[in-house]
């Protein structure tokens, strides 16, 4: 089967501003990879019933799903993402109405998917080890007329075997492990003994998860001690499960893991702290917003911008306009729009010729809200903007501003190409006029 490529997951998902004007957000990468993954399954569960319809004789049925994905020297190649063999009889079985898609595609018989990072991106699958599946990968490729992603070769020329073990998925530190599809599972011979001495490190990461799943109070201690554990896997469950208990006594040791050494605790750590929201933990989300790691950033920005200090609005302002990542500039625009004061006109005005459109389009709504004429010279030029959302959003902000100026601004808008943009115009240039 022929399947997309992430990118047909639209970036954004309709919102409604603080004034109660619909918007679109910006998807997060997790997110986005989330729904890739739902519309995947969606695609080879509805494939596999139609074989199953039209072939009643069919016992079971095996899926490879391949994409066209970029090649390191240029052009494209394709890439297998996804396998797995689907049986009649339990497939009969499943409760249609209460189906989750994703959980059947990844519990079909022999299933492989490449779910890499944090943020769970869907992969191409080494092959190595499945020289069937190679084969019809490259007949695919032939009948395509493009190449084929082949598995790496040593130097001896024997291809490199990721593991004699077949996995559901294969991540960059280790296999991720059959009991649980969606989650890397941690390399035996990282860490040492963490809780129990006789336990191994699976061992010690499942029991956390088992922890996790129970949400007990009883529990808090036990995670606190796994979040000291050696190894990083065991330490990111154990700082999830701390996250989601919201026992006071977690905060003081989520707070610590805000520091910890691997990227993916800290994530964790900072996540959970902030979804208590307190103020007494906004020197957590200042250090959290100059990590290296961007997602950390992004949830530190996120929570920052949840205060009214002068310290945290100071610092969401410096990360709007000078953050090297894109999304982290998006956030903190994001959090100064959701309330702007005057204060944070000077940086909404840099903002708008941010290089990313959602940012440009988010300021433009932020400075509507401001409300001052001095907004209306960088808001008429955004009607020039080659993104429509963008001219969109100026124009409706433009007639919440209002004045001789906004008028004429909007009177001289050449006719829009785009009929909501048009729509934008004529509804801010009437708004204007009443101000």
């Amino acid at each position: 089967m022929l399947f997309g490529h992430p990118d047909l997951v639209p970036e954004r998902t309709p919102g409604v501003t603080p004034g109660g004007k619909p918007t679109l957000r910006k998807r997060t990468k997790s997110d986005r990879n989330h729904l890739y993954l739902a519309a995947l399954a969606s695609n080879v569960i509805v494939t596999v019933k139609e074989a199953f319809a039209v072939a009643p004789s069919l016992a079971s049925v095996r899926v490879l799903v391949v994409r066209r994905d970029a090649a390191p020297t240029g052009g494209e190649h394709l890439t297998a993402v996804y396998a797995g063999a689907f049986d009649r009889r339990k497939f009969e079985e499943v409760s249609w109405p209460q189906i989750d898609t994703t959980s059947v595609l990844l519990q079909a018989s022999g299933a492989v998917v490449n779910l890499k990072g944090q943020a769970k991106a869907v992969a191409p699958l080494g092959l190595a080890t499945e020289p069937d599946l190679q084969r019809v990968l490259e007949h695919l490729a032939a009948a395509l007329k493009m190449p084929a992603l082949t598995p790496p070769v040593r130097r001896s020329g024997a291809p490199v075997s990721p593991s004699p073990e077949r996995h559901l998925a294969l991540d960059n530190d280790s296999a991720i492990g059959k009991q649980d599809p969606t989650r890397a599972s941690p390399s035996s011979s990282e860490g040492g003994s963490g809780g129990d001495p006789g336990m191994g490190v699976e061992a010690r990461r499942n029991a956390v998860e088992r922890m996790r799943n129970q949400r007990h109070l009883g529990n808090t201690d036990a995670l606190i001690s796994a979040t000291r554990d050696p190894n990083r896997f065991v330490r990111r469950e154990a700082a999830g499960a701390l996250a989601d208990l919201m026992e006071p006594r977690c905060r003081e040791r989520l707070a610590e893991l805000a520091s910890d050494a691997d990227a993916d605790v800290r994530y964790e750590a900072v996540s959970g702290l902030a979804a208590i929201s307190d103020p007494s933990l906004e020197p957590v989300f200042l250090r959290a917003v100059e990590d290296e790691d961007r997602f950390v950033r992004r949830v530190g920005v996120t929570a920052l911008a949840e205060f009214r200090g002068e310290l945290a609005r100071k610092a969401v302002r410096a990360i709007a306009t000078n953050d090297a990542d894109p999304d982290v500039r998006f956030d903190a625009v994001s959090g100064l729009a959701q309330d702007p004061v005057d204060e944070d006109g000077p940086v909404l005005l840099v903002a708008v010729r941010d290089a990313d459109r959602h940012t440009r389009a988010t300021s433009a709504q932020a400075l509507g809200t401001l409300g001052s004429e001095q907004f209306v010279s960088a808001l008429a030029d955004l009607l020039a903007d080659p993104e429509p959302d963008v001219r969109y959003e100026a124009a409706s902000a433009l007639g919440e501003v209002g004045g001789s100026a906004a008028v004429e601004a909007l009177s001289r808008c050449a006719p829009d190409p785009d009929p909501e943009v048009r729509a934008a115009v004529r509804d801010g240039l009437a708004a204007a006029r009443r101000m």
